[in-house]
């Protein structure tokens, strides 16, 4: 029977394919080894320089890894030896992003140098590696652990495009679009005139009491 058996291994993986290897000895040598995960299929090991080794495919999560080695005893005994390591899946996915604030294609009554709080939320896939930094316009953005994202922008009268990226702490990226127009009152006229200015076109917009028209 096998006297002595001692199965290396990590705590944590990354890779799910993985080689493991065991050491194993009897007064009458070791005839055969074998490894398996959890309740899977045996996988026959290959000894060289006295360890035993076999390629294995790891379950997300925790995987027991059991070593069975028989000896060459006329009357074959076999012992297991078993290890317990974690195989965490590589996080490939990028953060998505919300906007709550400004909305998409908003006209925003204001002048050159305007500002305003841009928000919304950045969320990681599930089981990801979490949320590392969050950008508008390349200002950094405050975050809390929910994702709940805020950051002060500062416009340009016309269009004005935001830009929101975010990314986890593996290094994906998302970004997302959102533009706005920013509309100058003239002072010249009482409030009632304003004046919109695109790629060198001034269009005056008279104000009614309720509204734009």
């Amino acid at each position: 029977m096998a006297k002595q058996i001692c199965a290396r291994s990590r705590a944590a993986f990354t890779a799910q394919s993985v080689q493991a290897t065991a050491l194993a000895s009897d007064p009458d040598g070791i005839a055969s080894a074998r490894f398996k995960v959890g309740s899977g299929a045996w996988v026959d090991a290959v000894v060289s320089a006295g360890t035993w080794s076999a390629p294995l495919v790891l379950a997300v999560g925790v995987n027991t890894i059991t070593f069975e080695a028989t000896d060459a005893n006329a009357s074959p005994r076999s012992h297991q030896a078993t290890s317990t390591v974690t195989y965490s899946a590589p996080d490939n996915v990028a953060p998505t992003i919300s906007i709550d604030s400004p909305s998409n294609g908003a006209t925003i009554i204001g002048s050159a140098g305007t500002r305003i709080t841009v928000s919304g939320q950045v969320t990681d896939n599930a089981g990801g590696s979490g949320i590392a930094d969050v950008k508008v316009n390349d200002t950094e953005a405050i975050f809390d652990s929910t994702g709940a994202f805020s950051a002060q922008v500062t416009l340009v009268t016309g269009p004005n495009t935001i830009t929101i990226s975010a990314v986890d702490s593996a290094g994906n990226a998302k970004t997302a679009v959102v533009s706005v127009q920013v509309i100058v009152v003239d002072p010249t006229s009482g409030g009632n005139v304003i004046v919109l200015s695109d790629d060198f076109q001034e269009i005056e917009l008279r104000l009614r009491q309720r509204g734009i028209g």
